[in-house]
């Protein structure tokens, strides 16, 4: 582990259950030996703790960043799927320097991103250890695109407590399924028409992603309206 890394644990690394579990041992020992104030130790150690965490908690960010451990902005995605078609996506921002990590329980389309060079994690990202084995360096944002609407839902609430409700996104549902619960709706990615099988079949058909710089003279909205 690189130095910066060490010093940033040693810095907000947890340090007081050693003194929480003992200080009551330590009570009780000079309470025998005829100390008056022996019962304030107990709530003395509790408070310091609690002002330690305060500190770390607010010098975390800026220590991070001192030590050169925290990004302020990444801009990579975590793809909820690793499909042919994000694959694709994945190129296209590879490309461009974009970090994206694919997360899909389909061995089939996992196996094919790893030898693309993707990094990957084989499971289920919802679940409780998920996160531990995924590779989030650089990731700032989930995009949920399975062809599943409900999954979708599901993978954008979830991520939205990691990246904020700002940074999670999935693909509009089918026509079918347009009704869905107001707080599972999140962010839709890309048009109305653009579902999960519309986009596939653009890929099918010969359909590529490219990416197209923005200037001053060419912004957003101009984007938009080209």
């Amino acid at each position: 582990m690189p130095w910066p890394e060490r010093a940033f644990l040693a810095w907000v690394a947890p340090r007081g259950i050693v003194a929480a579990a003992m200080a009551s041992i330590f009570t009780l020992r000079l309470q025998a030996e005829g100390y008056a104030q022996a019962d304030q130790l107990v709530p003395i150690t509790f408070l310091v703790i609690i002002g330690c965490v305060a500190v770390y908690g607010l010098t975390a960010t800026p220590v991070a960043r001192w030590l050169g451990v925290a990004q302020d902005n990444p801009q990579g995605g975590l793809f909820i799927s690793a499909s042919p078609l994000l694959q694709a996506l994945a190129d296209a921002l590879r490309a461009e320097d974009i970090a994206t990590c694919m997360a899909d329980i389909n061995w089939s389309h996992i196996a094919t991103a790893r030898l693309n060079g993707f990094k990957t994690h084989y499971g289920n990202a919802l679940t409780e250890n998920a996160l531990d084995n995924m590779d989030l360096d650089g990731i700032g944002r989930v995009l949920a695109l399975t062809p599943n609407d409900e999954a979708n839902a599901l993978a954008a609430l979830h991520f939205a407590e990691l990246f904020g409700h700002a940074e999670a996104y999935k693909l509009v549902p089918s026509t079918a399924n347009r009704e869905t619960v107001p707080h599972l709706r999140g962010h839709f990615l890309f048009d109305e028409s653009a579902n999960y099988n519309v986009l596939s079949l653009h890929l099918a058909s010969g359909a590529t992603i490219k990416t197209t710089g923005l200037s001053e003279q060419f912004d957003y909205e101009a984007f938009q309206d080209y």
